[in-house]
């Protein structure tokens, strides 16, 4: 079976370009749905009656062929084909054929009938030797639509896999071995090494130097790709699927053409930076930031951090990153600890059923949400990359409230907020309890997901519940993929204030913290989206700051009025807005850009500072590439801290938008991140998905102080109390702390 996990990887990570659609699509929803549930009767009766086969059936305007070939459904597929489906349609996000979408699903039959219908036969092949998609590749081998060339090249790949039964096929076909790598000197392979910029992605990628070959290091990827051989300036990946031909001014190398099997277009490489062999960086440094003119005669960065942050927690910490989501406080938490051995590990509570929600503190009081199933939950997958499937929900859960001693970790308190069946579905890695709890001392507010916003008192006393529907949040390409709310509360004033960024009629909502009934709505343009909102104040005046697909947007907190908006920004957001030096900072990490704004507040109408400028009036500083995806960023002192998935971590003024340095966290080890940073006393403390504790000292270079084994996986962010740092893992709330 293929590994699903490589669906949006193989899309946006091997060379697939992703562009927004620029005008409006019709969707047609009904033929959508009736695709993707397999109803062949419906799909017969709109196509009959006159819908257009290749009717657009989501907003990036992929038609019915495509979902119902993701999901497998052929009988849908031989209908659709016989009725003129184009198989060469491309939505405009992906950029991605139907038959891209069988191949991922594992579809060895659909592929057959789409290759036997147009659809080109030599890179799905190729795609499903990349993706161990055996069965699908030899379909494409059994339809005789290769060419002696394809057929070679696929050869490479599937002997490179040690696909047996797809070699022997192949050579069955006439499959004939590629001519042997050319054998060229290190002096001679010296001059292709350097950094090597590419505009698609925004990436730099480095090539050093091997054993008679070039190995090409993409900065999101855990080891280099050999490269061998072929011609003078030509290489060949090993393995197959790509080749490079490298181009020269002269003797110099200015950067190559990759060109990826089956792809219409090679991309360009262009070099920014000299190599030097072996001894080249191991992460490339980005290109400068595109900064506000101010950037440019910016003060070298001190040489020391301040210790005590602007807007730092003191031992309470009583939202999602703490106050403002900055993640930062006023203890110091030890920089060592080993939770399998119980070195400085003062607690470790074990917690009933799986969620990703972070503790949050209060006086003495640690509280923690929950959800659990009734029969027990399937095995926790680990990190699995761009999978997009969703879980089938088969038991009953029990979504609960636990309240914790910080000094003991004895469970002072546990209620039972609602039972049943889930009215929303979450992804094969989130959980039914997500989203963060918020305190102000008196109430404890939580959302847990369609079940319902929830208040207790600190004593475990329900005050009051509001159901706010079904919260369906998910893949925006295909709604029929829940991935599970995950955006937490925060409290303002008298009253509690909730993003709700759902597939259907999304909003932004505050309540009454009395009782629990909506002051107000404001309905949102927006896609899914997995960011809280934030607080910024500034001048006597409040603003709220939200994430979002499509804009960020500023409101007034205390009727929902949006005041702002601005743009351009990435399809898909997950982290926080953060806030400190009178400004808001706002990231996304996803295509088409993956931008880092720093917002002023006071912004009437759109704000955007338009194509050709990085600052204007209530954008301080900004840059189109740099974002990061899933956790949100830390502000720290003077400095900002984005943290990408795989552990690279760039540091930027945060007053100027002047990039610090970059450097991944964890070599090169293919380690994966999806909490957020928090820091106290001059330190930065990381979790790994692994369970693995970075802690590592601020200044000009980020210079590691420790790795603390866990030996529990971890995707909740921590937090810290005083002292403590506090560890949500799948299982257990560990508290670290010093124990001499």
């Amino acid at each position: 079976m293929i590994q699903r996990s490589l669906k949006i990887l193989v899309l946006l990570a091997l060379f697939t370009v992703a562009v927004s659609a620029d005008e409006a699509v019709v969707v047609h929803d009904a033929l959508a749905d009736a695709a993707r549930d397999g109803d062949l009767a419906t799909v017969k009766k709109l196509i009959n009656d006159g819908l257009d086969v290749n009717a657009a059936v989501n907003q990036y305007g992929a038609t019915a062929l495509s979902f119902a070939a993701d999901k497998g459904h052929t009988d849908i597929v031989r209908f659709l084909l016989e009725k003129g489906a184009d198989v060469t349609v491309k939505d405009s996000f992906y950029n991605s054929e139907p038959i891209t979408w069988a191949v991922f699903g594992g579809h060895a039959e659909i592929v057959g009938l789409m290759v036997e219908s147009g659809a080109a036969a030599f890179p799905v092949g190729s795609m499903a030797v990349a993706t161990e998609n055996y069965e699908v590749a030899l379909a494409v081998v059994a339809t005789g639509k290769l060419t002696a060339d394809e057929l070679t090249k696929m050869l490479v790949a599937a002997e490179g896999a040690e696909a047996t039964q797809v070699v022997e096929a192949l050579k069955k076909a006439g499959a004939q071995p590629p001519p042997p790598a050319l054998n060229l000197s290190p002096e001679a392979l010296e001059k292709f090494t350097g950094v090597f910029h590419v505009a698609q992605f925004g990436m730099d990628f480095t090539i050093t130097v091997g054993d008679g070959v070039l190995l090409m290091k993409n900065p999101n990827a855990p080891e280099p790709t050999t490269y061998e051989p072929t011609a003078p300036t030509e290489f060949r990946r090993q393995g197959g699927g790509m080749e490079l031909k490298f181009e020269l001014d002269g003797e110099k190398v200015t950067g190559f053409k990759a060109f990826q099997d089956g792809a219409d277009e090679p991309f360009s490489f262009v070099r920014v930076e000299k190599g030097a062999g072996a001894e080249a960086p191991e992460v490339a440094e980005a290109p400068a930031s595109e900064t506000s003119p101010e950037a440019e005669t910016a003060p070298e960065p001190a040489k020391a951090m301040a210790k005590i942050p602007v807007g730092a927690a003191g031992e309470n910490w009583p939202s999602f990153r703490g106050p403002n989501a900055a993640g930062t406080a006023k203890g110091s938490p030890p920089v060592e600890w080993n939770g399998e051995e119980g070195k400085n590990i003062l607690w470790k509570t074990p917690i009933p059923g799986r969620a990703h929600a972070s503790p949050i503190v209060w006086g003495d009081r640690v509280f923690i949400a929950t959800a659990v199933a009734k029969d027990g939950e399937e095995e926790f997958p680990g990190n699995v990359g761009g999978d997009v499937d969703t879980v089938e929900i088969k038991t009953p859960y029990s979504w609960e409230m636990y309240a914790l001693n910080k000094k003991t970790g004895k469970v002072e308190w546990h209620e039972v907020a609602a039972e049943g069946m889930p009215r929303a579905s979450h992804h094969i890695t989130a959980t039914q309890a997500n989203s963060t709890p918020v305190t102000d001392g008196k109430h404890l507010v939580a959302v847990l997901g369609s079940e319902g916003l929830f208040a207790w008192d600190l004593n475990g006393k329900l005050l009051w519940k509001n159901d706010l529907g079904v919260v369906s949040v998910g893949w925006f390409y295909d709604s029929s993929y829940e991935w599970g709310y995950s955006a937490s509360p925060i409290i303002h004033e008298d009253m509690v204030i909730l993003q709700v960024d759902r597939h259907k009629e999304p909003f932004i909502a505050g309540y009454s913290l009395a009782n629990g009934k909506e002051v107000w709505r404001t309905a949102r343009e927006n896609l899914p989206s997995y960011s809280s909102p934030s607080l910024l104040t500034a001048n006597g005046k409040t603003e709220l700051i939200t994430n979002g697909s499509y804009r960020i947007r500023g409101y007034d907190p205390k009727t929902g009025k949006e005041l702002w908006e601005l743009g351009p920004t990435s399809e898909l957001v997950v982290g926080t807005p953060v806030v400190g030096h009178g400004m808001a900072y706002v990231t996304g990490g996803y295509p088409p850009v993956r931008p880092i704004y720093a917002i002023r507040p006071g912004g009437q109408g759109d704000i955007s500072t338009g194509e050709e400028a990085s600052s204007n009036d209530h954008i301080a500083w900004s840059t189109t590439r740099g974002g990061t995806y899933e956790p949100t960023p830390l502000l720290y002192g003077d400095y900002l801290y984005m943290t990408n998935g795989a552990g690279v971590v760039t540091s930027y003024n945060a007053k100027t938008g002047e990039q610090m340095y970059r450097k991944r966290i964890a070599g090169r080890g293919g380690v994966a991140f999806t909490s957020s940073a928090v820091a106290a006393d001059g330190r930065i403390y990381w979790l790994s998905d692994d369970g693995d504790g970075f802690v590592a000292e601020l200044g000009e270079e980020l210079e590691l102080l420790a790795e603390n084994p866990l030996g529990e996986p971890v995707m909740a962010s921590p937090a810290i109390s005083g002292d403590i740092l506090l560890i949500r893992s799948l299982e257990n709330v560990f508290a670290v702390g010093k124990s001499d």
